[in-house]
Order: structure tokens, then sequence, then C-alpha cells
């Protein structure tokens, strides 16, 4: 089950203070704290990346997939239009606001067969 949690907190020093307290701690880092990508991924050595919403490219997502880093955008509103655009675009994981809103979508589509619905929300 501890595989499969990790920690974050908003302040950089305690992810610092986290890093420094145990190197195996599972932690996600912000791409948006810092200039580039490597250097989250230098500073936090994290196993999830989040990104803020379709503020990443297609080549930072390959980067996190092949270093084994789960990338997640977050999305707080409800546009449908970039839900779906975050559903389509690779991304491991979703943190949204309205997780109900791309369970529509996606039962929606014509691949509403091969989702397990109950598993969206």
């Amino acid at each position: 089950m501890l595989e499969d949690c990790f920690f974050w907190c908003e302040d950089i020093r305690m992810m610092n203070r986290l890093c420094s307290l145990n190197k195996a701690a599972r932690l996600r880092a912000r791409r948006y704290d810092f200039p580039t990508l490597e250097a989250a991924i230098e500073r936090h050595r994290p196993q999830v990346i989040e990104f803020n919403g379709l503020k990443f490219t297609q080549n930072e997502l390959e980067r996190c997939h092949d270093l084994g880093i789960l990338s997640m955008p977050f999305h707080m509103d409800s546009r449908l239009n970039v839900l779906k655009k975050l559903a389509d675009s690779g991304a491991d994981m979703l943190n949204l606001g309205h997780p109900e809103l791309l369970k529509k979508i996606l039962l929606s589509t014509n691949n509403s067969e091969q989702i397990d619905a109950h598993n969206l929300c």
C-alpha cells in the first residue's frame, strides 16, 4: 500500500526536508515551481510530477515516462474541452476539481465500452 502513496507540500523547504529525512520517500514535485522539468527532477527525485493544466509538452511527458516518473496534470475548473484534452494527453494521472465531468466525457465517447465507469470517481 505504501508504494501507492506519495507526499507533497506547497512549501519547498518542507519538500527539501522530506528528501533529507528519508531518501526513499515517494514525492510529488510541481513542474511549475521550477524553471525546467530537469530542475524539478534533480531537486526532489519525485515519483510524480504535477503539471499545471495543459502547460506541458509531449517531450516532458515522454521524459517522465522514460525515467519512470508518473505525470499528473491538475485542472480545477469545469471546461469540458480542456478536460477532454487532458484525458487524451497521455498523462498517467489527473488531479481534477470536477472528476464527474471527465466521467461524463469518457462515457460519451465511442470507446465507452472499454471504460470501467465505477472506477473514475
